[in-house]
C-alpha cells in the first residue's frame, strides 16, 4: 500500500515504557478485582470438598470399603456424576467471576472441531447412560479448522450437553452435531433432544431465544429464527436465568469467538442448544474484530496492528507457550493470530496514551518469561508496530493493509546472529569463521564498549564474550548489557582463560562459561543450547 489513508494514525514509537494502562476507573477495577478474589476463594472451598467426595466414591466403588453390589454401584455413580455437575458450576461461577473483573484470559487458536469433541462426548455419553437417556453424534466429515480456545469451548459443549440431558426423559435421544455453513463461513456446533426438554425461560414456551453479541456474518446473514442482542457486560443475557450459570457463561464465551449461540425451544417435542464458531480465517476474524470493537470501543480509541515474531527458528513447544503468553497477557478483546511459525498479528483498542505502554509492557513482560523460565531456552521477540486507526475507520483499510502486510513478510526468520567478542584479532577471526561455517551470521567487536553498542543495534540471538579487553571488559559490559531493557534478555556466554571469574560471570546472569582454551565443538554446543537450536560444528 502506498501512501497513509486520511484516517490512519502514524506509527507509535517503539520504545520501553511502563507497566499496562490502570482501569480508567480504578476504584471500579479494586471492586471488581475484590469480587473475583471472593469468588476463587469461595471456589477453592467448594473444591475441597468435592474433591474429598470422588476421592472416597472411588474407594467405595473400588470395593477397597466392602463388597459392593450393582444397585450401589449405580447409586455412587449417580453420586460421582453430581459431583461434576457441580465442579462445572463451580467453574462456571469461577469464569463469569473472571470475565466481570476484566480478568477473563482465553487461548484462542487454530483447532479441530473433531477434537474438541473427543474431549466431551466420552464424559457426556456416561451422563446420558446414568440418566438413562440415549446419546448419539452427528459431525460431519471433513469440517474445516475453526478458531477457538479448546478448554473453554469444550467446557461450554459439557455444560450444554449437561443441561440438555438433565431435561429429558428416560429413554429419550441427546443428539450432538457439528456442520458446516458455508453462507456464514463458521462450523455450527449444537446439542439437540427430542422428549420434554425445555430449554426456554419459563413462561416463554416455544420461543427462540439468542443470546450472542457477535457480528453477523460478513454477508449479514443470520441463523434461521434467531433474534441477537448486544451483550451487556457485567449483565447476564436476557431469558436465561432460568437455565442457570452455564448458559450466562457459554454466552459470554461464544461472543468472545465471535461466535453466535442461541437456545431453541419447540415445546413438548424437545429442543436444542447452539453456537457457531468462525472457520479459520485470518483477514475474515481480523474484520470481525474491528467490526466487533467499533461497536463497543469509546470514540478516543485507536485500533493498533503489530507483528509479533522471532528472530530466529524455535522449536514447536516455544511457538506454544508464546502464543499462549500473548493471549494471556493482552485483553480478551484484544485479538491475536499466529500467521506462520514464527510470526504472529496483533490488534488492540487503546486510548492516545496508553498504545506505547502496553506494547512496551509486553515487551518487557516476555523479558521477564525468558529471564525466569527454568532452563532458559525462550527466544526474544520483536515487535513491530503496523500502524494505527481512528475509532469507525471502515474495516476495510484496516484489511487492506493486513493484505500488504502478508504478501510482504517473511514466513521464515534468518539465521541466528551471534556477536563475538574478542580482543584478539586473529582469534576473533577464527571465530568467525569457524562459526560462518556452521550456519550462524556473525557480527563482531573488540571490546565491550563496540560490543554495548552492537548488541544494541543489532540484537543478536546470543553474545560470546571474552573477559579481558581494553577500554570495557566482558563482566562489566556484561553488567551494563543485563540493566538496559533491549539487551538484557539476549544469552551471554563468557569464554576466558580466567577460571576465577567463573562464578561472577553466572552471578550476573551469564547463560555459560567456558574457559580457554576450547574447541569449536564446545562453543557451538554452548550457542545451541542458548538459543534452542541443535547446531553441530563441522567433523
Amino acid at each position: 500500500m502506498g501512501g497513509r489513508d486520511a484516517d490512519e494514525v502514524p506509527p507509535m514509537a517503539d520504545s520501553p515504557g511502563a507497566a499496562l494502562p490502570v482501569h480508567p476507573d480504578a476504584e471500579l477495577a479494586d471492586l471488581h478485582r475484590a469480587e473475583f478474589q471472593f469468588i476463587d476463594h469461595v471456589s477453592h472451598e467448594f473444591r475441597t470438598p468435592l474433591t474429598v467426595i470422588k476421592e472416597f466414591v472411588t474407594i467405595l466403588r473400588d470395593g477397597l470399603g466392602g463388597p459392593v453390589n450393582d444397585q450401589q454401584r449405580d447409586y455412587l455413580a449417580i453420586i460421582d456424576d453430581r459431583a461434576d455437575d457441580l465442579a462445572i458450576m463451580v467453574d462456571d461461577m469461577l469464569d463469569l467471576g473472571k470475565f466481570e473483573a476484566g480478568l477473563l484470559r482465553l487461548w484462542r487458536r487454530k483447532s479441530k472441531v473433531d477434537a474438541l469433541f473427543g474431549q466431551v462426548l466420552p464424559a457426556l455419553g456416561r451422563k446420558a447412560g446414568i440418566k438413562k437417556v440415549n446419546a448419539a453424534a452427528a459431525i460431519e466429515p471433513g469440517l474445516p479448522d475453526v478458531y477457538c480456545d479448546p478448554d473453554k469451548i469444550a467446557r461450554v459443549l459439557v455444560s450444554l450437553g449437561t443441561q440438555a440431558i438433565r431435561r429429558c426423559a428416560e429413554g429419550a435421544t441427546v443428539t450432538f452435531w457439528a456442520r458446516f455453513t458455508p453462507d456464514d463461513e463458521d462450523v455450527a456446533i449444537g446439542v439437540s433432544s427430542e422428549g420434554a426438554a425445555r430449554f426456554a425461560a419459563p413462561g416463554e414456551p416455544g420461543k427462540v431465544v439468542a443470546t450472542s453479541d457477535a457480528a453477523p456474518s460478513p454477508n449479514g446473514n443470520r441463523t434461521p429464527k434467531s433474534r441477537h442482542a448486544k451483550s451487556r457486560r457485567r449483565r447476564a443475557p436476557e431469558n436465561t436465568m432460568g437455565l442457570g450459570l452455564g448458559l450466562t457463561i457459554a454466552h459470554e464465551l461464544v461472543g468472545l469467538h465471535f461466535g453466535r449461540f442461541a437456545v431453541e425451544d419447540e415445546s413438548d417435542r424437545g429442543g436444542s442448544f447452539s453456537l457457531t464458531l468462525p472457520v479459520w480465517n485470518p483477514a475474515r476474524l481480523l474484520r470481525a474484530h474491528v467490526e466487533r470493537l467499533w461497536r463497543k470501543s469509546d470514540a478516543g480509541d485507536r485500533l493498533v496492528l503489530f507483528e509479533v515474531s522471532t528472530r530466529r527458528t524455535i522449536k514447536p513447544q516455544a511457538t506454544g507457550v508464546i502464543d499462549e503468553f500473548l493471549q494471556h497477557v493482552l485483553e480478551p478483546d484484544d485479538l491475536v493470530l499466529q500467521v506462520g511459525k514464527h510470526v504472529w498479528l496483533g490488534a488492540i483498542a487503546r486510548g492516545d496514551q496508553d498504545v506505547d505502554r502496553s506494547l512496551a509492557s509486553l515487551r518487557d513482560a516476555w523479558a521477564e518469561v525468558v529471564h525466569d523460565r527454568s532452563g532458559g531456552l525462550l527466544p526474544r521477540i520483536e515487535l513491530r508496530p503496523l500502524g494505527q486507526w481512528k475509532s469507525g475507520t471502515d474495516a476495510d483499510r484496516i484489511i487492506e493493509r493486513f493484505d500488504s502486510w502478508q504478501a510482504g513478510r517473511a514466513d521464515e526468520p534468518g539465521a541466528p546472529t551471534i556477536l563475538v567478542v574478542e580482543d584478539d584479532a586473529q582469534m576473533r577471526r577464527g571465530l568467525e569463521i569457524q562459526l560462518a561455517a556452521v550456519g550462524f551470521a556473525v557480527l563482531a567487536a573488540g571490546d565491550g564498549q563496540r560490543a554495548i553498542e552492537l548488541a544494541v543495534a543489532h540484537r543478536p540471538d546470543a553474545i560470546l564474550m571474552d573477559n579481558y579487553m581494553p577500554v570495557l571488559d566482558g563482566l562489566t559490559a556484561l553488567d551494563r548489557l543485563r540493566q538496559r531493557d533491549q539487551t538484557r534478555d539476549i544469552p551471554v556466554i563468557v569464554l576466558s582463560a580466567g577460571l576465577r571469574d567463573e562464578q561472577r560471570a553466572l552471578d550476573l546472569g551469564a547463560r555459560f562459561f567456558l574457559q580457554k582454551p576450547c574447541d569449536v565443538q564446545t562453543i557451538v554446543a554452548a550457542l545451541g543450547e542458548a538459543i534452542e537450536l541443535p547446531f553441530a560444528a563441522p567433523k
